[in-house]
């Protein structure tokens, strides 16, 4: 199991350059209308979506612009946040507060996979646990399915 990933984000997001440039990028952006911000790329609306897997994103109706993308990216990098998903589609221990796993992906994860926590593979509990819950899991996911969010 690789280390956790924590100690290698030195610096909290607020003191990193890419934080500081999205304060600084929504002071100019909090001020625009998204009426100019159609008018200015009739595109938006297409450009600004995403679906995959049965999700909808459409960040075209949010007062973003491809530098607020860019700087958001930037801020991804700066913060380590590719190797602490890596870390968390490992099983390692990133769980500060209880000092364990976080299982987010044990819980969707096929029956064959493998995640392995403390030499152990816990995908098998996982789906036993999800089996006993039976008709009230299923139900659960069908409602799941068409659940929507305005984010």
């Amino acid at each position: 199991m690789a280390a956790n990933p924590q100690p290698q984000v030195k610096k909290r997001a607020i003191k990193q350059a890419a934080w500081k440039a999205l304060a600084s990028h929504y002071k100019t952006v909090s001020k625009l209308h998204l009426r100019q911000l159609f008018a200015d790329d009739p595109k938006r609306g297409q450009r600004m979506t995403v679906e995959a897997v049965g999700l909808y994103l459409d960040y075209s109706k949010n007062r973003i612009t491809d530098e607020t993308f860019k700087l958001l990216l930037q801020l991804a990098g700066e913060s380590g946040l590719r190797a602490r998903i890596d870390a968390m589609f490992r099983g390692d221990k990133i769980n500060i507060t209880e000092q364990r796993a976080v299982l987010h992906v044990a819980l969707r994860a096929p029956k064959d996979a493998s995640i392995i926590v403390d030499g152990k593979n816990v995908v098998p509990e996982v789906h036993e646990v999800l089996d006993r819950m039976g008709p009230h899991r299923q139900t659960h996911s069908k409602c799941n399915q068409h659940r929507h969010w305005g984010i």
